[in-house]
């Protein structure tokens, strides 16, 4: 890209990310407008003690974006809940949304839940999988509030699903590349844009997470004024275990065998 292609490119990133980023036609100026704009809605959550306009900003993106890959096939569906069984990581941001949302009887959930699965580390948790306390008959009760990380999960073979995440077969998901371009780039414009607003930008085990942001009062005050509340339960991009189950800074599985 020469200068004055670059020029052009900056220019036109605030439009390409209004619309929702098109991972097909990512570059580095869109990704940095994106974190440019979820910074300016941090700033403002600091004044107001609520990542609420920050969520729902960055969501709505991912949404659109998701939208506007509806031709690319997927097996996923109302009622697919394979995935939903290993590590899920979230920022605090992310937990601290979600846990003001969830029902006293979800909350009870989340709790038992974390009793379960809170003596698994990331690499052995793929081994050990166990039910999101947030589904109800295989389906998402917070599927509006879900993270970033679940908005983008996809897979072309269900099938492959069920047997890696139910069975442990050791198989790769089959996820659209253009799937993975898109998780990466909210989700390194979500880092970029904490770690300039002077917050905590590392992901944590959501089960683990959504316990202590539930049990610690003024929990999203605390982090919004600089606490550090949540990061006991940071999740470490640590090695993988094998071949076949490469660690990731997210919560399952990817391989780029489909479009």
């Amino acid at each position: 890209m020469d200068r004055n292609q670059r020029r052009l490119a900056k220019k036109q990133a605030p439009k390409a990310v209004a619309g929702g980023i098109d991972p097909s036609a990512l570059n580095e100026f869109i990704v940095a407008e994106l974190a440019r704009q979820i910074h300016g809605h941090l700033g403002r959550a600091k004044q107001s003690f609520s990542v609420d306009e920050t969520l729902e900003y960055l969501f709505s993106k991912i949404d659109l974006t998701v939208k506007g890959m509806a031709d690319i096939p997927i097996a996923c569906g109302r009622g697919c809940s394979h995935c939903c069984n290993i590590w899920v990581s979230a920022t605090a941001p992310e937990v601290l949304f979600l846990a003001k949302r969830l029902s006293s009887r979800a909350g009870a959930r989340v709790r038992e839940a974390h009793e379960i699965t809170k003596s698994f580390s990331h690499e052995q948790r793929p081994y050990n999988p166990h039910p999101c306390p947030l589904l109800e008959a295989d389906k998402c009760s917070v599927y509006q509030d879900r993270p970033l990380f679940c908005r983008l999960a996809s897979s072309a073979d269900a099938e492959i699903c069920r047997r890696s995440y139910t069975n442990l077969t050791d198989e790769n998901i089959p996820t659209p590349m253009m799937y993975i371009v898109g998780r990466d780039a909210y989700s390194t414009a979500l880092s970029v844009a904490l770690k300039g607003a002077g917050l905590s930008h590392v992901c944590y085990e959501l089960n683990s997470a959504l316990q202590l942001a539930l049990n610690t009062p003024d929990a999203e005050r605390a982090w919004l004024s600089g606490g550090t509340s949540l990061r006991q339960h940071s999740l470490k991009r640590t090695p993988s275990p094998s071949k076949n189950r490469p660690a990731t800074p997210c919560f399952m599985r990817w391989s780029s065998n489909s479009g």
